[in-house]
């Protein structure tokens, strides 16, 4: 499977394609790296969503293994750049609860891309993240997104 690896504020990042179609994201250097156009695009894209200047990523992604998930996903997709979403309210547009969202969400195989960093807990509380880094993670990528106050050193 062709994958392609970059360095990232977040830490380093591995994409993998299959026909044209981005279906994974993993945290770590991939070995025996093997590029494509289409993995050259993500990759200028992601670079770019990481310097603050590419607000929506144009990325091909796999359709998911359910109705539910590909729902919960879409919805995902289109929250905008620097805002959030809640689970309750990502739920009730996907017609389930908010902890089977939170589920999908702690599932996501494509990260960053499909941006789970965007969604929160009731009363918009940071709830957890499931890729390396964990919430801090998530700080960083809302932090980076402008929806959080960069925090000052003591």
């Amino acid at each position: 499977m062709a994958h392609l690896s970059l360095h990232s504020p977040i830490g380093d990042l591995t994409f993998f394609e299959h026909n044209k179609v981005l279906v994974a994201v993993e945290w770590g250097w991939g070995p025996n790296q093997s590029s494509s156009p289409f993995l050259e695009n993500v990759k200028k894209q992601v670079l770019s969503y990481f310097n603050g200047e590419n607000k929506k990523l144009f990325i091909k992604t796999m359709v998911f293994e359910n109705d539910l998930e590909n729902r919960v996903y879409k919805i995902m997709l289109d929250i905008p750049y620097g805002k959030t979403i809640t689970y309750g309210e990502v739920a009730k547009l996907a017609k389930t609860g908010p902890r089977v969202v939170g589920r999908i969400c702690g599932k996501n195989p494509i990260p960053v891309v499909i941006p789970c960093h965007r969604v929160m807990g009731a009363n918009e509380k940071l709830t957890g993240y499931s890729g390396e880094g964990g919430l801090d993670t998530k700080v960083a990528l809302l932090t980076l997104e402008g929806v959080l106050e960069p925090k000052l050193p003591l």
